[in-house]
Parts: structure tokens; sequence; C-alpha cells
């Protein structure tokens, strides 16, 4: 949400007053995220996440040289190409379903991270994120998204965002509140708070860095 318009490729918007009077909403949309590890349970025949969680957590970041393009359903955000796929890169026989599992959640991470470097590159830097949904419920997930961006993660008291927007857009369309600002800070409570470990992001810079090639080099196989 920004006061004023902020445009750059493979960034959606800027759009004019369609949630919030005055204002531009500004969008970065990756098209697969837990549909992604909804897959990896289907091909497997089903995911124990207590088990997983606890397993993957035992691994450094970058999974032991498996990297996962997230791009199952292709791209939107930044590279806004329908026609990219997912990728596993690096899997060896050491790999087990853990590995695969975490490196999946790491990739969902690099997709958020390349989706907020296309906003800075705009001119928009974030300096905290706001989770909510399905991954909120993966402490592992929560901790890789703070350090594969290496900003604070926070969570509300109530993870699902699309129910408590869609409450407080009712209320203050009911004249419940006089604005929605005011609707926000009645309804909405503070969390919990995620913050990034310094020496896992130093680590996922260079895997990040190893994520990003992979678009290019994939695009020039696949055409």
């Amino acid at each position: 949400m920004t006061e004023v318009p902020l445009n750059a490729p493979g960034v959606w918007g800027s759009y004019a007053d369609i949630v919030y009077p005055d204002r531009y909403i500004v969008e970065g949309g990756q098209t697969s995220t837990g549909s992604n590890i909804n897959w990896l349970g289907r091909l497997t025949g089903g995911l124990d996440f207590d088990e997983l969680n606890a397993k993957a957590a035992q691994l450094a970041p970058g999974c032991d040289g498996l990297i996962v393009q997230d791009h199952f359903q292709g791209n939107r955000t930044p590279y806004t190409d329908p026609l990219s796929r997912g990728a596993l890169v690096g899997l060896t026989l050491a790999h087990e379903k853990h590995h695969v599992f975490r490196a999946m959640m790491e990739g969902v991470g690099f997709g958020t991270r390349a989706i907020l470097d296309a906003f800075k590159a705009a001119g928009y830097s974030a300096d905290e994120m706001t989770l909510g949904g399905g991954a909120s419920g993966s402490d592992l997930w929560l901790q890789i998204h703070a350090d594969t961006s290496g900003i604070p993660v926070r969570v509300p008291a109530s993870p699902d965002a699309p129910s408590i927007g869609s409450a407080v857009l009712a209320a203050y369309g009911a004249g419940h509140y006089a604005s929605i600002d005011e609707g926000i800070s009645q309804m909405v409570a503070a969390g919990r708070t995620i913050d990034p470990i310094a020496v896992n992001v130093a680590q996922y810079e260079e895997v990040y860095a190893r994520y990003k090639s992979l678009y290019p080099a994939l695009k020039s196989c696949l055409g």
C-alpha cells in the first residue's frame, strides 16, 4: 500500500483506490507456494509435517546443494513469464524427502526475496514483512522467510489474513469505524516476530545467487 504510484518491470500496479481510498496497491505475486508443498505430498504419498519440519530444521541452509525453482505454475513477479517451469536442481542419491521439503520452502522464500528486490529497484525497501495463511503454521518456514529476505517476519495474532481483512473492510463499510485505519487498529492484534539469524542470512546470499541464475539458464533450455 503506497501513498504515491510505484511502477517497475515485473511489479503489478499501481492500482488506485481499488481497496483503500486515496492510496495505491502495488503487487508482487507468486503463483505457487503452498501448492508446491501439496504437490510434493501427492507425489510421495503424503506428508507428515511434524516429522518433516523437525528433520528439515536440522539441515543447513541450502539443503546440501539442492535448489528448487518455484515456478511450478509459471512466474508472475518479477519475470511475468507464464511459461517458466519449476525445477529441482542438484539432486543426489543422498538427498531424502526432508531435503526436498526444505528446498521447496527455500525456493518459495527466494521467490519472495526476488519480489522484494524488484520493489527495491523501483524505490521501495521493506524493513519487515507480515505473513499469514498456511505457512504461518511452520516455525521453520517462518524462519526461512526471515533468513532469505533478511528482514523480520511478523505474524498477527490471527494469521487468517483474508478473513480479517474482509472483516475490517466490512466493519468500515457498515459504519462501525470512521476509517479503515481505525478498523485495523481495533481488529488486528500483534502476534509474534521472527527475526532473521545473521549466519543464515549470510549463507543464503550465496544460495540465492545460484537460485537467480536458474531462471535464465532454464529459460534457454525450455524456450
